[in-house]
């Protein structure tokens, strides 16, 4: 839903504030996701991030209308496959289990890949905009300092639960120190927290270069991953929705709450009144989309329960497409989806406890913490202590 006179620069930025403006009021009526009333009330705190965001968003749309000219997609030339790291933040993680982790990130390869274009649910007038990207998402085989991990990471807090706070400057969950979990290096990994969050939001994601580096990333609730308790909710379409905000998506109704005049910056994307809150199926018209094919409530930028959610489109794919190459570059050349290659005895020095300090004693009892970085169950080892510039 691309209205034509958003087009037209001596628009853009009335437009954009009045967009801005229309979610904050609105804020209350949005229950799945919180990421617009996050962004708005980031530029609420800090008004210049609205000049940046513009100006952001008039270059990614040069280089989608470059993309649409050339015919370029990352399908061209492979598939682009991110690292992910899952902070399951809980009083009790194991609540979230390895299967459900990866049955979550079979769900969004799935979704990226658009596997569902002959479900023959999808209306028909859709079909032929629909849409499948190149991007795919890896669980990261080593850390941020080249160690071996799964890429799920389990942290037992104190916080029973989480709480969505829409104006504060910062995000708890995202910092140990805060009860929640640091993120790895946002440059070289998808930060994704799994946590119980407060209220009835299930999600909400960090648009490219908006808010603090460290906090990049989505969090969604533990509830709304596949074999969760979210009723209707609970497919793992949540973290699919929120990746397309990452990537820099709007919400297909462009948060205009029945107005008709907001957008989503997608051409292909039908006008659309409101969110769509339950199940629908066939054609469904309102009064942005008054006649056939109506609205595409079928789309993953909606709020339709997870088993109506079918769909990207092609100019969803070109923006996020876009957003990747042109904001989150780093995320595509780097290597923490390669394996560490680990031998069988490989043992380091993790840590020096003492003595703590340069020292002038004649004597001294060395403490030192050794690290297992092999294979094999250490059983001995042979440390050798060499006096720095002794004869």
């Amino acid at each position: 839903m691309n209205l034509k006179t958003l087009r037209l620069p001596n628009f853009l930025s009335f437009l954009f504030v009045f967009y801005m403006s229309l979610v904050a009021i609105h804020v209350a009526a949005q229950s799945r996701c919180g990421t617009m009333s996050v962004l708005s009330n980031q530029m609420n705190i800090d008004p210049s991030l609205k000049i940046r965001f513009e100006g952001q968003d008039i270059q990614l749309q040069r280089i989608i209308n470059q993309r649409k000219t050339s015919g370029n997609t990352l399908r061209a030339t492979g598939t682009v496959t991110i690292p992910v790291v899952f902070h399951i933040v809980l009083q009790q993680p194991n609540r979230v289990s390895d299967a459900q982790v990866m049955a979550q990130l079979d769900t969004i390869n799935r979704d990226y890949a658009g596997l569902n274009k002959q479900d023959t649910r999808i209306i028909d007038a859709f079909k032929n905009v629909f849409g499948q990207s190149g991007i795919q998402f890896c669980l990261a085989q080593r850390t941020p300092d080249n160690k071996p991990t799964t890429g799920i990471v389990r942290y037992t807090t104190s916080q029973t639960s989480f709480p969505f706070r829409e104006g504060a400057a910062t995000d708890i969950l995202k910092h140990a120190n805060t009860g929640g979990a640091d993120a790895w290096d946002t440059d070289r990994y998808l930060n994704i927290w799994i946590c119980d969050i407060s209220g009835d939001v299930l999600g909400y994601a960090t648009f490219p270069n908006i808010g603090q580096k460290s906090e990049q990333g989505v969090v969604v609730d533990f509830n709304s991953i596949p074999g969760g308790s979210s009723t209707n909710f609970n497919h793992g379409k949540t973290l699919t929705h929120e990746l397309g905000h990452f990537f820099n998506l709007y919400h297909i109704w462009g948060d205009d709450f029945g107005a008709c005049t907001g957008t989503d910056y997608i051409d292909d994307t039908p006008n659309q009144g409101n969110s769509t809150n339950t199940i629908r199926t066939g054609v469904v018209i309102d009064n942005c989309s008054p006649t056939a094919p109506g609205i595409m409530y079928q789309n993953f930028m909606d709020y339709t329960p997870d088993a109506s959610l079918l769909m990207f489109t092609q100019q969803q794919v070109a923006r996020m497409e876009a957003s990747l190459t042109s904001l989150r570059m780093s995320l595509t050349t780097s290597d923490a989806c390669l394996p560490v290659n680990v031998y069988k005895n490989d043992v380091g020095l993790k840590a020096i406890n003492n003595p703590s300090q340069r020292i002038c004693e004649p004597e001294f009892t060395p403490q030192v913490v050794l690290e297992n970085r092999g294979k094999e169950t250490l059983t001995n080892l042979t440390i050798t202590a060499r006096l720095d510039s002794a004869f």
